[in-house]
């Protein structure tokens, strides 16, 4: 379960650092257009002017589409990680089940302090723990994954 911790830690981290750095792009963008502008100003005509300002926006617009797709990657990332911490869960409370009902059982026909209960319970104490750090690591993608659908709606209407 530490290992899947770190994945998702890296894989954010990666992302966070690319809508930084398109967030830096951005900036760059404006500050190359506003010294284009004043160039224009100074120097040339209109035309320049609007020269450079479709080239900022052009520019704009193509960061802003590589933001939607590392977005959307990154979305879909989050959605086959959420299914697949579903599918284990299932799994996992089929075993815990299991596991209660041969507890049970075994305290019934043997006693709670025979080898084989102590052996069950540690077992089903061991699955129940999974089960809870499973059940937390879902809470966390479906959060992170309905913020990233509400960055990505932010980003959809940014270039509307």
């Amino acid at each position: 379960m530490a290992q899947a911790s770190i994945k998702i830690g890296a894989s954010m981290s990666e992302y966070q650092s690319a809508m930084k750095a398109a967030v830096a792009s951005m900036k760059e963008l404006s500050s190359q257009y506003s010294l284009a502008a004043a160039n224009a100003k100074l120097y040339g005509t209109k035309s320049d002017a609007l020269k450079a300002k479709i080239s900022e926006l052009t520019q704009k617009m193509d960061v802003q589409k590589t933001k939607v797709a590392d977005c959307k990657t990154h979305y879909e990332t989050l959605t086959t990680r959420l299914d697949n911490n579903k599918k284990k869960s299932e799994e996992l409370k089929t075993k815990v089940a299991e596991l209660s009902r041969a507890y049970e059982e075994s305290k019934e026909a043997t006693g709670e302090n025979s080898e084989e209960t102590k052996k069950l319970k540690t077992e089903l104490d061991k699955a129940e723990k999974q089960l809870a750090m499973l059940i937390y690591a879902i809470m966390k993608l479906s959060m992170t994954k309905l913020r990233h659908n509400n960055i990505i709606e932010t980003i959809k209407n940014e270039n509307l």
